[in-house]
């Protein structure tokens, strides 16, 4: 009896798992067409069948029964209904999936009749298992699907007998006679409810069905399913193997962990663990291997064209490129021979790496490569009347060095490059796959070696300007050695002229006197600038780090710059804590970093204009910024604030100022020097606002302590 009922639940579970893996992978095609989706719509409806016959086998009782088999046949329209639209579209007899639409006005009308007793009047217990007392019109309803199926069949051998091409006709034929089955297993049925014959075979016959669909899949290229049904398939085994012995091993763990009543539970659960971590990388190593068993020599194919891909995005220098290129092309052809050959400063094209074969600038082959964009062999030089005026010598160092086939390397701006393999071990011939594959590496292979080239320009640019830079840094530094000594020569004796006539006589001559003055101190300047800018880059500007309240620092930068905002009619508005923030920082450096910020807003500003000075204090930090009335600095000059030797190039005429430009630029050296950031931000017809900010290494009271006048604006 127990047999007996296994044997019956058996076909409709085969039936629902075959019907469910095509539905699944139909569903997870790459380019889903509306052939598709009525094609899943077709093999759902399989699948719920399937369940529902499933249910009946296995149900309790006659009534239960008697509800599941009437469920199942509802589901039986919509089978047949999706199928003859799915062979209308396949075979072009309708031109838009929505003109067989109107088909499934028949799935409401059969369906319902399925739910009443004039199609199943009852359920009794068979020899098979549970199966339907038949109604008035249950052959009638069988009949009319029937017809459904048997006009699918013949729209399938018409359209067998105009295709041409094989794979289509295989692909009507594996149809055809699956539905066919599908045909015999219905008939089946109303045999077996009139008594005609013992078994119905009603699933039987769709379970046929489904396995030729899955034939037609496979070996016809149903819906272009192929490779994913195969690839699914030979995964779905080796994922069921590993699960097997994964079982088999977690079962005689959990027998062993049985008799070791010394064992925490705790460790008995990461032993568990573990064996389930473990139990992934064995499934991975596993469908490897099915993709070296389905693919056979495609699957090394595209683990070279994989791994060279890896490699390629992650290397920009050229001799690695080429070592790492030739290495993987050499053990995934096995090939005895492999040279990259790239343009030299002559023009000539030579082996980059070591010894190799050389082709001349002008040569035949070069020109053929460069214009065909395609493998030449060598034999083909003999041949090819294009590549007759081959210089002797050049088929000479072919020859000699064995080479059989190139490959061009090209991009769009040219023949970058050129792969030249020699004979493959075992004298065996390239094929056609591995030419394809060679092809495909050299497209991906010319252009990772013009990045690469690119790269090496980039660099080589980048040293040179480098060097520009240091030299330049390296004479301005001489030039300012040089010039301290006739600057403090021309000081004294500008002090000696003043002590020697306090009050000139002349304005003409206190003038002179006044622009001579102004002019030394500017020199001074720009030699401390230059000086300054030449520690700063080599490193040589040591800390002299003490604890300093900010307020000193910015007093004592107020007090430098102050001779300078009065002679320009300008006011600067200061707003500090009303509380010391003492941070530990070099406090000669720091005034300079404000002093320069303050002289760069008195230059840029208008006369007359406000500048405002910050100092606050958030978490562990402290801020000071300086806000100018420039009128804000050009989008084109913002990227180039803080670089050396560069200045806004669109200062109004009238804000115009003379300096070297390094002002910012030491700054923001000193600001990183003590761990801090400086940084902009650009007020449109207004101004700009410098900040930079340095941490606090001394307790603080926190922001929850503070007094409301403890943010800017406290006091002025």
């Amino acid at each position: 009896m127990l047999v007996r009922t296994v044997l019956s639940l058996l076909p409709p579970l085969l039936a629902l798992g075959v019907n469910f893996g095509l539905f699944v992978l139909v569903l997870r095609a790459p380019r889903k067409t509306p052939l598709h989706y009525i094609f899943a719509l077709f093999l759902g409806g399989m699948v719920l069948w399937a369940l529902f016959v499933f249910a009946v086998r296995g149900s309790p009782s006659a009534s239960v029964a008697l509800l599941w088999e009437r469920v199942a046949l509802a589901t039986f329209p919509l089978i047949w209904v999706s199928w003859l639209h799915f062979v209308l579209l396949l075979t072009r007899r309708i031109r838009s999936w929505r003109a067989g639409l109107p088909l499934y006005a028949l799935f409401p009308i059969l369906s319902a009749l399925a739910l009443t007793p004039l199609v199943v009047q009852g359920a009794a217990f068979f020899a098979y298992g549970w199966g339907l007392v038949s109604g008035l019109f249950f052959v009638p309803w069988m009949v009319l699907q029937q017809l459904l199926v048997v006009v699918g069949m013949a729209l399938l051998l018409l359209a067998y007998q105009s295709a041409e091409a094989v794979d289509e006709r295989n692909r009507y034929l594996y149809l055809c006679a699956g539905a066919l089955c599908a045909v015999a297993g219905m008939t089946t049925d109303y045999l077996a409810t009139a008594g005609v014959i013992g078994t119905p075979l009603g699933v039987m016959g769709n379970l046929l069905f489904s396995a030729i669909t899955a034939v037609a899949v496979m070996r016809a290229r149903l819906l272009d399913l192929q490779v994913v049904a195969q690839r699914g398939a030979v995964y779905l085994l080796t994922s069921a193997g590993a699960a097997g012995l994964y079982l088999l091993v977690l079962l005689g763990v959990s027998r062993w962990l049985a008799r070791q009543a010394e064992l925490s539970i705790a460790i008995q659960v990461l032993l568990l663990f573990l064996l389930a971590v473990a139990f992934q990388p064995a499934v991975r190593a596993l469908q490897e291997v099915a993709d070296r068993w389905l693919y056979g020599r495609r699957y090394d194919y595209l683990r070279l064209l994989r791994t060279f891909a890896a490699i390629s995005q992650s290397i920009v220098d050229l001799p690695h490129l080429v070592q790492s290129l030739t290495r993987t092309v050499q053990l995934a052809v096995r090939t005895q021979g492999v040279w990259l050959l790239f343009p030299t400063p002559k023009g000539e094209f030579a082996t980059l790496q070591g010894e190799g074969p050389t082709l001349g600038a002008t040569s035949p082959i070069l020109r053929w490569l460069a214009q065909e964009g395609r493998p030449l062999w060598r034999r083909q030089i003999q041949t090819l009347p294009a590549l007759q005026a081959t210089p002797e010598q050049e088929r000479r160092c072919l020859e000699e060095w064995d080479v059989r086939l190139l490959i061009p390397l090209r991009t769009p701006s040219g023949l970058t490059g050129v792969l030249a393999l020699g004979p493959r071990q075992g004298m065996e011939r390239y094929t056609q796959a591995e030419l394809d594959v060679l092809l495909t590496v050299a497209q991906q292979v010319a252009i990772s070696l013009e990045n690469a080239r690119l790269f090496a320009l980039e660099r080589e640019q980048v040293k040179r300007l480098q060097e520009l830079d240091r030299l330049r840094t390296d004479f301005l530094g001489m030039v300012s050695h040089q010039l301290k000594t006739p600057i403090t020569s021309l000081k004294a004796a500008l002090g000696l002229l003043k002590e020697t006539e306090p009050a000139p006589t002349s304005p003409a001559r206190a003038r002179l006197l006044n622009n001579v003055e102004r002019s030394v101190r500017s020199l001074e300047q720009l030699v401390v600038d230059l000086l300054e800018f030449a520690k700063v880059r080599s490193g040589q500007v040591p800390l002299e780090r003490a604890p300093v309240p900010l307020q000193e620092v910015i007093q004592e930068a107020v007090h430098i710059v102050t001779p300078s905002l009065e002679d320009k009619g300008q006011r600067l508005v200061l707003e500090m804590l009303n509380e010391p923030i003492v941070a530990e920082v070099d406090s000669r450096r720091l005034v300079q970093v404000v002093v320069n910020l303050l002289s760069n807003a008195h230059k840029y500003s208008p006369a007359g204009s406000d500048i405002t000075l910050r100092l606050w204090r958030e978490h562990a930090e402290a801020f000071i910024s300086v806000t100018d009335a420039c009128g804000g600095v050009p989008e084109e000059d913002q990227p180039y604030l803080f670089e050396a030797y560069r200045r806004s190039r669109s200062v109004p005429a009238e804000t115009a100022a003379t300096g070297t430009g390094l002002g910012l630029s030491i700054s923001k050296a000193l600001v990183e020097l003590h761990g801090g950031r400086i940084w902009f931000t650009n007020h449109p017809r207004r101004g700009c606002t410098f900040t930079f900010v340095v941490p606090l290494t001394v307790p603080q009271p926190s922001p929850g302590e503070e007094e409301q006048g403890a943010r800017p604006g406290g006091a002025r």
